[in-house]
C-alpha cells in the first residue's frame, strides 16, 4: 500500500489519501462533513458514518443552480436502498429531478451517492442499522 502511495504521489504531485479538509483547501470543493461513531455489538467495535442527507440535497442543488446548464425541476424524488454486504450496511440516496419539455415529454436527471456507512465483520443485524445511523437517517428524511 505505501508503494502504491508514493507512486500515486509521484504522478499527481499529492497524496492520494487525504482528509476532506485538505481535498477542501487543494481543490476548493464544498463537502458534508459525516458524522461518526462506534456501536459495541458483543466483541466487536462497529465503526459508522453518516452523512446529512438533507445538507447532501442542498448542496447538490446548489451545484445545479450555481452550474452553466439551466436547471429544471417540475418533480424531485428522493429514493433511499440500504445494501448489506461483504462486511458493510451502506446507504445510498438518489435523488431524482423530473422535467416536461416543450413537446410535453418528460425527462429526467438522477445523482446517487452513500450517505451512511456501518463496517461489520459477521452478518449484519437490523439492531446495528439501528444503533449506528438509522435514527439520524430517519429524522433527516422526515425533514424533507
Amino acid at each position: 500500500m505505501s508503494r502504491l502511495r508514493r507512486c500515486f504521489r509521484a504522478q499527481l504531485g499529492s497524496v492520494l489519501f487525504s482528509t476532506e479538509y485538505r481535498i477542501a483547501q487543494v481543490v476548493g470543493l464544498e463537502h458534508v462533513v459525516p458524522v461518526t461513531g462506534t456501536f459495541k455489538y458483543g466483541s466487536e467495535k462497529i465503526e459508522w458514518s453518516y452523512k446529512n442527507v438533507t445538507e447532501v440535497l442542498m448542496l447538490w442543488l446548489k451545484m445545479k443552480l450555481t452550474g452553466s446548464d439551466e436547471f429544471k425541476c417540475d418533480h424531485l424524488n428522493i429514493s433511499t436502498a440500504i445494501d448489506h454486504g461483504k462486511g458493510h450496511s451502506r446507504v445510498t440516496v438518489t435523488f431524482i429531478v423530473r422535467w416536461q419539455m416543450e413537446n410535453q415529454e418528460w425527462d429526467e436527471e438522477e445523482y446517487s451517492c452513500t450517505i451512511s456507512n456501518a463496517r461489520c465483520k459477521r452478518k449484519d443485524k437490523t439492531v446495528i442499522i439501528k444503533k449506528t445511523f438509522a435514527l439520524l437517517l430517519n429524522e433527516h428524511l422526515k425533514e424533507l
